[in-house]
């Protein structure tokens, strides 16, 4: 059965999964649970970020003239997609093929485009963040501020959406094939893929930034500072070290570097605390440091840069022979695929988490407005508020008491969380595009195949990481296992043994950030949460795509 001639067969739902759909016209659509960057219950203040999000991801299609756009639902407390064409069947392969074309044309212009447009713009919103008196202003003043924030925060996504990093990458790929290649200009992928990671390594970031800066928080550490991040809970860090003068001094120190790299919090989104709120992912990190005292991201990252610049050096070599137009082509394709690298950690500092967080800090200042009127018991309940609904309550200060809808939100959201939602909903989506058939491999017992994410062999626990919340678990060395990671996890390779995900592929951030910190990964192997116990002793070959069962009493850790 073709695609055109694909039935619409409705999708069967658990039992304790019951969908009521708000509009019967969704019922006849595919609706895919969003994973990657939504994998646990939403609030609904978090799903109006999420709309934004999204509303910021149509423009950008509509930019380029895409004919596809996507709508979100939240049902059952959950995130949901589904793509919709804005033109006939017929048309859809050609508007696809112009939009990519207009994509491509705007890559080469990037780094103006980031440097010189992008970039001041987002910069003057954050500006305008912190320049707001939240002490002074008075209620309307700041009503009026959120709306404006929220408009901003519309336009930030916009912009997020329209950088084509993606596509500067495919224009260096595609040289890269044509010239080092045989069959590169009928391959649409490249023999090795691991040969275009060490070009873009190693180069300085924000998120090489953080890594050094985090490193220079664990050293010299007075004795007693030490002992306190090894042994005391997470939450009971901060008292102890200011019992002691030692502690304070160290503490100052973690208000600087919060202070620039702190807006970040677990995972994307406006309802997950901040580092600055909550430090528990820095001492975290802090005590894998203590742990593996040999970690240092400096030397990794000028090990990088050394390996990088031979890459370089050897294309140049190989590209003697070649005109010079085709000399300068290659090296200003690949200037721009390292532009793309660094934007591709730099966005995500100054969108992802500068901008979400400043909004988060607004939106609980609204709930303790809120809280003083007698609208919600705390400021953290107006995450269970939708957008229209605080601003109508800060309005009118003497409107309806939503306690009792904060209190059952609250309740539907703690009963979700412990039901996994299905991955699809609606009905059945039409069959892929027939593929050439490959023949099976022949299972091994004991080992699970992926993909290759980034090269390297490590030996050691598996830890499974069902929601961001519980990357706290992770122990140094062990191999994070998780549906995908996200820019939030990426503190965390610094003292992961190796990463194994469920989703994603070469170009996902797993491959990319794990191949800059030099750790093993396997990415595409699905259900690994469920096929790799927790705790269990596995073997992860990033070059192979393989994972390997072993018995804890033949093996030991080994990288």
């Amino acid at each position: 059965m073709s695609r055109k001639e694909h039935l619409s067969v409705s999708i069967p739902t658990p039992d304790d999964f019951p969908v009521a759909w708000a509009k019967s016209e969704d019922a006849q659509r595919t609706w895919h649970h969003e994973q990657t960057h939504c994998p646990e219950p939403v609030s609904c203040l978090a799903h109006d970020f999420w709309e934004c999000i999204f509303e910021g991801l149509c423009g950008a299609k509509e930019h380029y003239n895409s004919p596809f756009r996507l709508d979100i639902r939240r049902i059952n407390t959950y995130v949901y997609f589904s793509e919709r064409s804005v033109v006939g069947p017929d048309e859809e392969e050609a508007a696809k093929e112009r939009a990519k074309q207009a994509r491509l044309a705007v890559a080469p212009t990037l780094e103006a485009l980031w440097d010189n447009e992008f970039l001041p713009e987002i910069q003057s919103y954050i500006s305008r963040w912190d320049a707001f008196d939240f002490d002074s202003a008075s209620t309307a003043e700041l009503l009026q501020h959120i709306e404006q924030s929220w408009v901003w925060l519309r336009h930030l996504w916009l912009l997020h959406f329209r950088l084509p990093m993606g596509d500067a990458r495919s224009l260096f790929n595609d040289l890269y094939k044509k010239l080092f290649e045989e069959d590169g200009e009928e391959s649409d992928e490249i023999a090795d893929p691991f040969a275009l990671l060490p070009l873009t390594q190693g180069l300085p970031c924000k998120t090489t930034d953080m890594g050094r800066a985090m490193w220079a928080l664990a050293q010299d550490l007075a004795p007693d500072v030490k002992s306190v991040l090894s042994t005391s809970e997470l939450s009971e860090v901060t008292a102890a070290l200011e019992g002691s003068e030692a502690g304070r001094q160290f503490l100052t120190k973690l208000a600087d570097f919060l202070q620039q790299f702190g807006h970040r919090g677990n995972h994307w989104g406006v309802q997950y605390a901040t580092w600055i709120e909550d430090p528990a992912p820095v001492f975290e990190i802090l005590r894998g440091y203590l742990a593996d005292p040999d970690s240092d991201p400096t030397k990794r990252f000028e090990i990088q840069a050394t390996e990088r610049e031979q890459a370089v050096e050897d294309l140049r070599q190989r590209l003697q022979g070649f005109p010079a137009p085709v000399r300068d082509q290659f090296q200003n394709l690949l200037a721009l695929a390292q532009y793309s690298a660094v934007l591709r950690e730099d966005h995500n500092f100054w969108i992802d988490f500068s901008c979400t967080s400043r909004v988060r800090r607004l939106m609980l200042v609204a709930g303790r407005h809120l809280v003083t009127a007698g609208v919600i018991d705390s400021a953290a309940d107006v995450m269970h508020l939708h957008l229209a609904e605080i601003q109508q309550s800060l309005l009118n200060a003497t409107c309806a008491d939503r306690r009792l809808d904060v209190v059952a939100r609250c309740s539907e959201v703690e009963h979700f969380a412990r039901i996994p939602p299905p991955e699809q909903l609606g009905i059945e989506p039409p069959p892929p595009e027939k593929e050439d058939e490959k023949p099976a491999e022949t299972p091994v017992p004991g080992l699970l195949r992926g993909q290759p994410g980034s090269p390297g062999l490590v030996r050691g626990r598996a830890r499974i990481v069902e929601t961001p919340s519980s990357l706290h678990d992770l122990k140094a060395g062990e191999t994070l296992i998780a549906m995908s990671t996200a820019p939030s996890f990426t503190p965390f390779f610094a003292t992961a043994g190796g990463i194994i995900t469920e989703s994603g592929g070469l170009l996902s951030h797993c491959t990319v950030v794990a191949g800059e910190y030099r750790i093993p990964a396997v990415v595409g192997l699905s259900d690994a949460r469920q096929q790799i116990a927790d705790g269990q002793w596995i073997e992860v070959d990033g070059s192979a795509g393989t994972v390997r069962l072993i018995d804890e009493a033949d093996e030991q850790p080994r990288r």
